[in-house]
């Protein structure tokens, strides 16, 4: 499965962006199946990638996905990209192009920021979908216009068969987790200085319109579950797709009377978040 909403123009880039409603991301689903982190990226003080080996690859072929775990700021307006050679000698690429209508190339910035959280999928060269079965040995791995001190993961996701549709959702809160600023205080000046602060933990709150024990949410509760948001424009364009790791669902109805709607909520902390994103 392919999850880049892919490359938007004319009618579709319009709608795509206007303004968000909460009835664009009814698109909710939840997979048993867990992602598989196939290695670590990270790029020294010049932005020269680094590759770590991870987790072995889900056998049969599988599409794989990278995304910014410590992003940074880039000099260049040039795309940023991760090459890596996979099924002997195929180059697959980790494309992370700017949105055609980003406000930061209308403005020509001379430097933007690589955000934590972006995700994308390996494409073959020149596009398409690339189905992984293996890495290449030695491991060959390029970048460009990479950020210095990044950290990329390199993921497999489940599969589109994996995933399972939760309707009648009404509420789905999943700020990323991003490090704050943290003021030291001196003398009598309480924010003298300003540094990086450890990000704090952040929780995914879902909220849907209760079935039955064995529908929705409750189908997965206590067990390691994957949550994935679709957001689609007007109903019709994709726009975003978010997926969050490592859920512990612990839903629970809330019953009133009369003509209340019952309703089924939870919320807690994850692990990783991926925001797939249009071109």
């Amino acid at each position: 499965m392919l999850y880049n909403p892919g490359t938007k123009t004319g009618a579709a880039l319009n709608l795509v962006s206007a303004p968000e409603i909460g009835a664009e991301s009814q698109r909710v689903y939840g997979s048993a199946v867990d992602l598989v982190r196939v290695a670590t990226v990270t790029t020294d003080a010049a932005g020269a990638p680094t590759y770590l080996a991870g987790d072995p690859l889900p056998a049969g072929g599988v599409h794989l996905q990278a995304f910014v775990r410590e992003g940074g700021r880039i000099t260049s307006m040039d795309d940023v990209q991760l090459t890596l050679e996979v099924n002997t000698g195929t180059v697959g690429e980790f494309n992370f192009d700017f949105p055609s209508n980003a406000p930061a190339r209308g403005a020509g910035a001379t430097t933007v920021v690589l955000p934590v959280t972006l995700a994308t999928d390996l494409v073959a060269s020149g596009g398409g979908g690339l189905s992984v079965t293996a890495i290449d040995s030695p491991v060959v791995i390029t970048g460009t216009s990479l950020p210095p001190n990044a950290e990329f993961w390199i993921v497999a996701l489940p599969k589109a068969v994996d995933w399972i549709p939760v309707d009648c959702v009404t509420e789905k809160v999943g700020p990323p987790v991003i490090s704050s600023t943290l003021n030291i205080e001196c003398g009598y000046d309480p924010q003298a200085f300003t540094k990086r602060a450890v990000a704090e933990v952040q929780n995914l709150r879902i909220t849907e319109k209760y079935k039955s024990a064995f529908a929705g949410f409750m189908q997965f509760a206590g067990a390691r579950t994957m949550i994935r948001v679709d957001v689609l424009a007007d109903g019709t364009e994709l726009k975003e797709r978010v997926v969050y790791s490592g859920v512990r669902p612990a839903p629970s109805p809330e019953r009133g009377t009369g003509n209340d709607e019952v309703l089924s909520s939870f919320e807690g902390p994850y692990e990783k978040s991926m925001l797939f994103y249009y071109r």
